[in-house]
């Protein structure tokens, strides 16, 4: 009866509210409740924030595309919006507290004026210049702070989505182009093997994550059989340990939901994640990253219809 009378009252609600749109003085603004849209400029990306960039270490100036504006509202521009953006180091701790500010010296942005011209609805033209990051230290992250401060025609800054951090590694040996192949098991796709290409981002110092170009995502692909394909919200970062060469992943996403365990490999008898930096035989390639991690597996046991877990080997192609 509750669900009945419910609906009951919002059908007479839609009726009343459908009455007074068609009344003068309501359309006049004379009196009611008038729903406008909201017009807003935001940085998209803010989910992902800090956004890590891996710089080549060298003398000569690199340009880092900058994070993307946008006009949070239906259609396009009816006419130029200029937005006004600062720097803002103090974001910096609150992103992660491990990076190091930037000095004025030690960047550059192309402008902090932006316009989004009438008719469309995304500016790119952000680029961050980073002129000798040889100088800078390569077990340090630094990063960049950038708050949107003001708008015009009308539009409001996005409360939650003005704020954008850019973190900076320089690239680790890690970091690179792989190929890689191996097993993932899933209940309904069980061990089908896949092979394909994929990228490893430097993370931190000693921490790669990995990218797949097909996908244009970060994710740890795996096979259905007839497809390749890949989760959402689950960002594979491979973390080496400088001294042993161990090899540890987690799912680092944003929106993680899922995180990961190493694994003992299906048969359970254990499983060596390593990187291995010269040949091993009967290897024969350099640079060959071993792993075997997944979730819903405690303590890293396989358990057939239950784990979700993958056995990958990537060798190291070329740099990126």
């Amino acid at each position: 009866m509750r669900k009945i009378l419910l609906v009951t009252l919002a059908a007479s609600l839609i009726i009343t509210m459908a009455g007074c749109l068609k009344d003068k003085g309501f359309e006049n603004e004379e009196y009611g409740i008038q729903i406008k849209e909201v017009k807003a400029v935001a940085f998209p990306e803010v989910l992902g924030s800090p956004i890590v960039v891996g710089i080549n270490s060298q003398a000569t100036p690199q340009i880092i595309d900058g994070p993307l504006i946008t006009l949070e509202q239906e259609g396009v521009a009816a006419s130029d919006v200029k937005i006004t953006l600062e720097i803002n180091q103090a974001l910096l701790p609150l992103a992660d507290t491990n990076l190091v500010a930037l000095l004025p010296t030690q960047f550059s942005i192309n402008t902090l004026n932006v316009t989004i011209p009438a008719g469309e609805r995304l500016s790119d033209i952000l680029k961050i210049t980073i002129p000798n990051s040889s100088l800078l230290d390569a077990t340090t992250a630094y990063g960049i702070g950038l708050t949107i401060k003001s708008v015009d025609q009308g539009y409001i800054v996005a409360a939650n989505l003005k704020d954008i951090v850019f973190a900076f590694n320089i690239k680790n040996q890690y970091d690179g182009k792989y190929s890689i192949k191996g097993k993932f098991y899933h209940p309904s796709y069980p061990y089908i093997p896949f092979a394909t290409t994929v990228e490893m981002h430097t993370s931190g110092p000693n921490s790669v994550k990995m990218y797949w170009p097909a996908a244009d995502d970060y994710a740890n692909p795996w096979s259905t059989g007839s497809a390749l394909t890949w989760f959402d919200l689950q960002d594979p970062d491979f973390t080496i340990n400088p001294a042993t060469n161990a090899v540890t992943v987690q799912n680092v996403s944003a929106g993680a939901v899922t995180f990961y365990v190493m694994g003992q490999g299906f048969d359970n008898l254990g499983y060596n994640s390593r990187y291995e930096l010269t040949p091993v035989p009967p290897n024969t390639t350099p640079k060959t990253i071993y792993a075997c991690y997944g979730y819903n597996a405690p303590g890293g046991v396989f358990a057939a219809g239950t784990t979700r877990m993958w056995i990958d080997t990537l060798v190291y192609t070329g740099p990126r």
